[in-house]
């Protein structure tokens, strides 16, 4: 899959402390205490994060 540009550039170099799903958003909370919050395509999307190493951190 190939990257997305307009999210890794707002992720570069953060560290996700958690991420939570609902009905049509997914939010990534952040060690420095922001959150991010990506509308999803349509309800109950698949959702994978991977790290820098390309490990999985967290699927729904």
């Amino acid at each position: 899959m190939a990257a997305n540009h307009k999210l890794t550039n707002l992720i570069h170099e953060r560290i996700v402390k958690a991420a939570r799903q609902d009905d049509a958003s997914l939010y990534i909370d952040f060690e420095d205490g922001s959150t991010l919050t990506v509308k999803t395509a349509e309800p109950a999307s698949s959702v994978m994060l991977r790290d820098s190493q390309n490990k999985l951190e967290y699927a729904d």
